[in-house]
């Protein structure tokens, strides 16, 4: 995925008021350090339900207004502003509602990912901190917003100047995850390269290229047979994988970007966007319009 840079625009950048601190924010264009992080600001007017909305990175949550409801099999958990910041556990698939505030405010939320490598790296670095509660709970909450912005202000900020190396980046990194152990939340360890995930991963860095079985086998060093019966064996199918990660792109795309439809479909690997739109509605439950 092309890195989108932070718009130089300070000033035009909202922010959000939290317990002791306000927190700078993305505008519509999320601020992305690719193989590290990436935040995005969410704001929606309109409720809105999606459907098996897939976490495909470590993500951490925080409500700023409204309600946003995980409708989990074992049933639904709602978070709000008060809840503080959430855990959400990479590689989960969950139907979600969105909702306005009941003052009319719209729905709004801060939404960062981490990439596993950064994971996998503070976990070799700082074993006791990542082996906190390790829970394979779907959701885990903390309200320590006094522990946590301290170390999530200077990410933010460092990501909305563009003015760190990757290496200094990943240190603040490091301080949120730490501060995060602190209060028991750590990720939990990846489900081990099976090769739908080998798979997914190297889909999810182009969704726009014209992936074929013959590409891919060739970029995971196996053959296009060998790939075919790998993904049998995991009753998964190409084609469906292609497209649930290119939609999926779409979507994050729809919500943090100022793009039109157009470039959004051709940048998720559509030629069309009416194509687009109504593989998005089918999937989703909602057309991409909506979105907007």
């Amino acid at each position: 995925m092309t890195t989108h840079r932070p718009s130089q625009h300070h000033h035009e950048q909202p922010a959000a008021l939290v317990p002791g601190a306000v927190l700078p924010l993305p505008g519509r264009q999320a601020w992305l350090r690719d193989g590290l992080c990436g935040v995005a600001h969410s704001q929606m007017r309109s409720q809105q339900r999606i459907s098996e909305f897939h976490f495909h990175s470590p993500t951490l949550l925080l409500i700023l207004s409204g309600t946003l409801t995980f409708l989990f099999p074992h049933g639904p958990v709602t978070l709000i502003p008060s809840d503080g910041f959430a855990l959400v556990n990479p590689g989960q698939f969950v139907d979600l509602d969105k909702r306005p505030a009941a003052d009319g405010s719209p729905f709004r939320s801060l939404f960062i990912t981490v990439s596993e490598a950064t994971i996998e790296r503070f976990r070799q670095l700082y074993p006791a901190a990542a082996a906190a509660e390790n829970s394979a709970s779907p959701l885990r909450t903390t309200q320590a917003f006094g522990t946590v912005v301290p170390a999530l202000i200077p990410l933010l900020e460092s990501l909305k100047e563009n003015n760190l190396s990757d290496a200094r980046l990943e240190i603040r990194l490091f301080d949120l995850l730490q501060c995060l152990a602190e209060q028991g939340l750590a990720f939990s360890p990846p489900v081990r390269n099976s090769t739908g995930e080998r798979l997914r991963r190297l889909l999810e860095q182009q969704p726009e290229r014209r992936w074929t079985t013959k590409i891919a086998g060739q970029a995971l060093a196996m053959s296009e047979a060998t790939l075919r019966r790998r993904l049998n064996g995991e009753n998964l199918k190409f084609d469906a994988l292609l497209r649930e990660v290119r939609l999926q792109h779409g979507m994050t795309l729809l919500q943090t970007t100022r793009w039109p439809l157009t470039q959004i479909a051709d940048a998720s690997g559509y030629l069309s966007a009416a194509r687009f739109s109504a593989r998005f509605r089918t999937r989703f439950g909602v057309s991409p319009a909506r979105l907007r």
